[in-house]
This record gives structure tokens, C-alpha cells and sequence, in this order.
């Protein structure tokens, strides 16, 4: 009889690697998806697991618009509420749907935050932030405000939020008020210039006056939304974007200190924390140490992070901090390549078309174990697809 056996070099035997791993995500916990690849496998995914193993409780979600990565996130953060965490998403397009589920009824809140004179400084910095961590989140968030951002600014900033914080305030208006107060040219053209910015829009959110109420998370599920924000494009320049884009991604700077400060209550529940659109903290160093902080607390806190974003190429050395990575459909052979390397894989022709044609859900797993394999993410029940989609439908047909 012929042998059976078949010889391989060693680099097919490599090339097999990405679809040899069938077990895929953990053993035990919620119905993610399934292995599309052979024979399919059930594919699981307990956000809990992590934090309870001490391990890296990040999960990264990559992928480009219309890939599936922010109905993969909804549906992790449902199942991690089903499961008993508490789960605070963060909307800023808006376009989540966690709302719309009629079982989540009267155990979702929406918190919609906007430029409305009655939200004036929910998000104040010096009110909201760690207190190791909000004076260089406020230095941050009024440097991000400010045009051209020059250093005499920044040395005028910096003093001011310090003054502030040793008087003991809790206020960002108190810091423009010494900036406007003090002897140095440099601290005036920045009063100058925050005057006329704090009082725009979302900006308001972020200049408190020591007295304004905080947010409170009160509900298993709550969705906070900004529809004011106006973000740019990934690839745009920081000195191009114009007042409404400043405002908006620095506002983002915020959203994500006031995560850090929800993770770090109660230890004994887990919680779960979407963060959609974190490219543009990436691109900062003052937002790049806000998620190193998050992602790093979350699992002393007993929290998980879903973080979310377009590109990978910003991550730098958050890389070892990240958990499972999940990469979806991307817009580029660079993009695909370099999603490819962060999960440890060859950026082979043949891999970086398959990641270039991922789409509806389709993605690239690399769990807590480090094993990598394809998932299809499969939401099972049609009105959580409903729910959570953000492709526009076709209108229905009349009969």
C-alpha cells in the first residue's frame, strides 16, 4: 500500500499556521461566532476571563468602515450584560443600537451628552479625573483646545492647571481665570483664546465651575452619546482641523479619563468599557497615557476594554498591554500587513488578501492562549443584527 504521509518544507508547513489552530477563544462563556474555516466550530468569549486569570484585559477591535467591528463590540458587550457585568458604552458617532433591544428595557440608560448650557462641565477634567491622573488630563484637554498649541502656551498652561489644583479646585474655569489674571503675555493670548472656545459647543462639557453635576452611572447598561462631535479623518493633520474638530478630540480625551474613573469603583463586579474611535487619543501623548492607564488598571479593577479603531499603526508599545485582538476587513495592503504582524503573522500575499476581503463580520481572532484562527461573528438571533447594524437597509418592496 502507498504511504499516506506527506512531506512539507517548512514553509508550508508555516503557511498552514493561521487555519491550523481550530480551538479558538475560551473555554467556557458566551457564543461569539464560529470557526468558518473546515468543519465549523463554536467560537466563545467570556470578557470576565482576563481580569479573573490576571492576565491583559484589553480586547482590540480593528477594522475599517463597514467591516463589522462595532456590531462585534455591541455583541460582546450584551452577552457581558446578560452574564451580570456592568457595561458602559461609549457612543460617539452615534450609531449604537444596544437601546433598541427590548430586553435590556429599563436596565439601559442613555446619557446623551451635548452642548447644551445645562450640561456645563459634566466632563470637567479636574472634577472627573483620577486624582494621580487629572492635572495632566486637564493640560491635555485645554492643550487640545487651543490653536497652534505653542510651547509658551503649553509652560502658561501647565502652571495654571497646577495653581489650580493646589488651591484644591475642581474647576477649569478657575484656571482660565489665573491664565487671564496673570502678568505673562503667553497666559493671556491662552485666556484669550479659551474664552472664546469654552463657551462652543461641546466645549462646554469640559469648563465646570466646581458646582456641576457629575455623571453617575446607575443602570447594568449605559450607553453615553455625543452627537455633536465632529470628528476629522484619521489621516488628517492635527494644525488642519478646524475648531469643531479640536473640540471633538478633545473631548474624547475626556470620555476616556471618565472611563478610567468608572473602572476603578467596586472591584467585586466586572465591568465591561467600549471605547469606539480611539485613534485620535492614540495620535497624543496625553491620550496615548490615558488608555496605557486604562488598559493597565482594568485588570486590577476587574474590568475589560473594547477598544476600537481604524489602524493599528498608532499602537506602539500598548502592544504588549492588549489582550485579544480581533482584526476585521482593513482598506489597505499596508494595513492589512501591519494588523498581521501585531498578532505575530507573516504578512504573506496570500494572508493580507484574505484580510483585505473581510467583510460582514468575518475576522482574524488572536485569543488570551495566543492562538490564531478566522471567526465569522454570528449574532444568532436576526434583531440583535438589526439592532446593532449600521449599514443602511435597502427600503422594503411593496407587494
Amino acid at each position: 500500500m502507498r504511504d499516506y504521509t506527506q512531506q512539507l518544507t517548512v514553509e508550508q508547513f508555516g503557511a498552514m499556521v493561521p487555519t491550523a489552530t481550530r480551538t479558538l477563544g475560551s473555554q467556557r462563556g458566551p457564543y461569539l461566532g464560529y470557526t468558518p474555516t473546515g468543519a465549523p466550530l463554536p467560537v466563545r468569549f467570556d470578557t470576565s476571563q482576563a481580569p479573573r486569570e490576571d492576565r491583559a484585559s484589553a480586547a482590540l477591535l480593528i477594522g475599517t468602515l463597514g467591516s463589522g467591528k462595532t456590531v462585534a463590540s455591541e455583541a460582546i458587550e450584551y452577552a457581558a450584560e446578560r452574564a451580570g457585568s456592568l457595561v458602559v458604552d461609549f457612543d460617539p458617532k452615534p450609531d449604537h443600537g444596544l437601546h433598541k433591544l427590548a430586553e435590556l428595557g429599563d436596565r439601559l440608560e442613555i446619557l446623551e451628552l451635548s452642548g447644551d448650557p445645562a450640561q456645563q462641565g459634566r466632563l470637567d477634567p479636574l472634577a472627573i479625573g483620577l486624582e494621580d491622573l487629572r492635572e495632566e488630563l486637564a493640560c491635555s484637554y485645554l492643550l487640545e483646545l487651543l490653536p497652534g498649541n505653542t510651547a509658551q502656551w503649553e509652560n502658561a498652561v501647565s502652571l495654571a492647571v497646577k495653581d489650580t489644583v493646589r488651591e484644591g479646585s475642581r474647576s477649569l474655569l478657575r484656571t482660565v481665570e489665573l491664565l487671564a489674571a496673570s502678568d505673562r503675555s503667553p497666559a493671556k493670548e491662552a485666556a484669550e483664546a479659551l474664552e472664546v472656545i469654552r463657551d462652543f459647543g461641546l466645549a462646554r462639557l469640559g469648563f465646570g465651575d466646581g458646582q456641576s453635576p457629575s455623571l453617575e452611572v446607575a443602570k447594568p447598561v449605559t450607553t453615553i452619546r455625543m452627537p455633536g462631535l465632529s470628528l476629522p479623518e484619521p489621516s488628517a493633520a492635527r494644525d488642519t482641523y478646524t475648531r469643531a474638530e479640536r473640540v471633538s478630540v478633545a473631548t474624547l480625551s475626556l470620555v476616556a479619563g471618565y472611563a478610567l474613573a468608572l473602572i476603578s469603583r467596586d472591584r467585586s463586579r466586572h465591568k465591561v468599557v467600549g471605547l469606539d474611535e480611539i485613534w485620535f487619543l492614540l495620535a497624543s501623548p496625553q491620550g496615548r497615557q490615558v488608555i496605557n492607564r486604562l488598559v493597565r488598571l482594568g485588570r486590577a479593577f476587574n474590568a475589560t476594554l473594547l477598544l476600537g479603531t481604524h489602524r493599528i499603526a498608532d499602537l506602539g508599545d500598548l502592544s504588549d498591554l492588549i489582550g485579544v485582538v480581533f482584526i476585521f476587513g482593513q482598506d489597505s495592503d499596508d494595513a492589512a500587513a501591519a494588523a498581521l504582524r501585531f498578532v505575530g503573522l507573516s504578512p504573506t500575499r496570500e494572508l493580507v488578501g484574505r484580510i483585505r476581503e473581510f467583510r460582514a463580520g468575518r475576522c482574524l481572532m488572536r485569543d488570551l492562549h495566543g492562538r490564531v484562527g478566522e471567526v465569522q461573528i454570528d449574532l444568532v438571533y436576526p434583531h440583535l443584527l438589526q439592532a446593532f447594524t449600521t449599514t443602511p437597509q435597502a427600503p422594503r418592496s411593496e407587494p
